[in-house]
């Protein structure tokens, strides 16, 4: 599940491979396309605690957007 606490902008979240699992906090705005079952790439620091803090968050577009970004660049 993802939580995001507006008033200090952290957003906490799960990564799933397979059977393991990575919890994830990032402090910014969250992405408007950010849903659970997203594909995301992140980038950090791994915490003795076993907290990943991440300071860099990618999604990964669905190929339908793709596909409309590239039609629209190419009018």
């Amino acid at each position: 599940s993802i939580t995001f606490t507006a008033n200090d902008l952290t957003l906490r979240f799960t990564v799933y491979d397979g059977d393991l699992t990575l919890p994830v906090e990032y402090k910014g705005a969250q992405p408007d396309m950010f849903r659970d079952e997203a594909q995301v790439l992140v980038e950090g620091k791994y915490g003795e605690d076993g907290l990943f803090r991440a300071t860099k968050l990618l999604l990964k577009w669905p190929a339908k957007y793709e596909a409309a970004a590239t039609q629209t660049a190419t009018r």
